[in-house]
C-alpha cells in the first residue's frame, strides 16, 4: 500500500469513518447545536471556534504543500463569532467538510509524491505535515468531546 492509500484511509476513516480512536469528526459534531458549539466554558475555546480553527489550519497545509508561504496567523485562527445562527454553524461545518474534500483531491492528484520531499516554501516533509494534521485533528477532537462531556452537565 502505497502512503497516499494510507493516509486517505486514515483521514477518511478520522473524519466520517471507524478511525483507530473509535470516535470520527463528523458524528462527534453531527448533534451539536449552534447555541452548545457557541459556548465557551471553563476558558475554553468554543467548539464552534474550534472547529474554524482546524478547518484554516487544513488550508494552510495545503497551501504549504503546494509551495505556497503560508506562516501561523498571530491569533492562530481563534476568533471571536460574530454570526451564532444555525445557518452560520452549518456552513462552519461544511467548510470542514470542504477542507476534507481538498485534501483527498490534493492526495489523489498527487498520487506518486515523495513524502520526505519538503514544500519550497516550508520546513517540514510531506510527510510531516500530512501527518501532523491528523494530529492536530485528533487533539481537537479529543477537546471537543470533553467539552460535549461539560455542556452536558451545564
Amino acid at each position: 500500500m502505497k502512503n497516499n492509500e494510507r493516509f486517505l484511509k486514515l483521514i477518511t476513516d478520522h473524519y466520517n469513518g471507524e478511525p483507530w480512536l473509535d470516535i470520527s469528526f463528523k458524528t462527534t459534531i453531527a448533534n451539536v447545536s449552534s447555541n452548545d458549539a457557541v459556548k465557551n466554558i471553563a476558558g475554553l475555546n468554543s467548539i464552534w471556534q474550534i472547529v474554524v480553527h482546524l478547518t484554516e489550519w487544513r488550508l494552510t497545509l495545503l497551501k504549504r504543500l503546494n509551495n505556497k508561504l503560508a506562516p501561523a496567523p498571530s491569533d492562530n485562527f481563534f476568533n471571536s463569532i460574530s454570526n451564532c445562527s444555525e445557518e452560520a454553524w452549518i456552513q462552519v461545518k461544511k467548510n470542514y467538510e470542504n477542507s476534507q474534500k481538498k485534501i483527498i483531491s490534493h492526495l489523489l492528484k498527487h498520487n506518486n509524491r515523495q513524502w520526505d520531499q519538503k514544500p519550497a516554501a516550508g520546513s517540514y516533509s510531506h510527510f510531516e505535515l500530512l501527518n501532523g494534521v491528523l494530529q492536530h485533528d485528533a487533539y481537537h477532537l479529543g477537546q471537543i468531546v470533553i467539552i460535549k462531556k461539560m455542556l452536558a452537565q451545564v
